[in-house]
């Protein structure tokens, strides 16, 4: 496995993209968390983090690195991360 890619036991080899804990939960259980992302040019999709993660950036003053500790960062593959967007931002956006 080459850093720039991940391998998912559902999409295989793929990029990969960063999500909190809550939205990773939440792309099987289609939990309404919410789904917010910051652009990242260096991966194939952004951190990107839930409702409740986005309460406390903004309270932390928009410093990602200090939400790490309730945001259990995880590394999902780039399908997975499109899934998780599709059940938690587009479908409540549609």
């Amino acid at each position: 496995m080459d850093c720039d890619t991940t391998e998912c036991v559902r999409h295989g080899k793929q990029g990969f993209g960063i999500v909190c804990i809550h939205v990773a939960k939440a792309i099987d259980s289609a939990e309404q968390v919410g789904f917010f992302w910051s652009p990242d040019p260096g991966m194939a999709r952004p951190f990107a983090w839930c409702a409740a993660c986005e309460q406390d950036l903004k309270q932390n003053g928009g410093e990602v690195h200090k939400l790490a500790n309730i945001a259990e960062f995880k590394l999902i593959c780039a399908k997975c991360w499109d899934e998780a967007k599709a059940i938690l931002y587009d479908q409540q956006r549609s």
